[in-house]
């Protein structure tokens, strides 16, 4: 480990547990990596229904799995990504109301704290 002789301790030892791990054994960590993976998407599906699903054709079988409909009841036509006017409101037209409701979370932080795909909203 040449030239890390004025390097601070924390540095040193980091370097030193770093030339231990074998072959990348190690999985990557850190803010670089953080978020790299699929995250979940809003998808409405059909006129009613809006899922959180990492692709279209997840948010199909995800509808699917919900509402006991057969796949082939839907295509990719039939879905949509939400857009983001819609992920940030804080308005909901409640139908049964007939007036406008305050929410307290946006679909986008609805969204953000899920781990799995899953149904969320639906509406007729």
């Amino acid at each position: 480990m040449k030239g890390i002789e004025n390097a601070p301790i924390a540095f040193v030892a980091f370097e030193e547990w770093r030339y231990k791990v074998e072959g990348g054994s190690r999985l990557p960590r850190g803010r670089f990596f953080a978020g790299k993976g699929p995250s979940l998407k809003a998808y409405q599906v059909g006129d009613y229904d809006i899922v959180a699903a990492f692709s279209a054709s997840g948010a199909i079988d995800v509808l699917c799995e919900q509402t006991d409909f057969p796949r082939s009841d839907y295509t990719l036509a039939d879905v949509t990504r939400v857009g983001r006017k819609t992920l940030d409101s804080l308005e909901a037209f409640d139908q049964d109301e007939g007036k406008v409701e305050i929410l307290e979370t946006s679909l986008r932080q609805d969204i953000a704290v899920l781990a799995e795909p899953t149904y969320m909203y639906g509406w007729e």
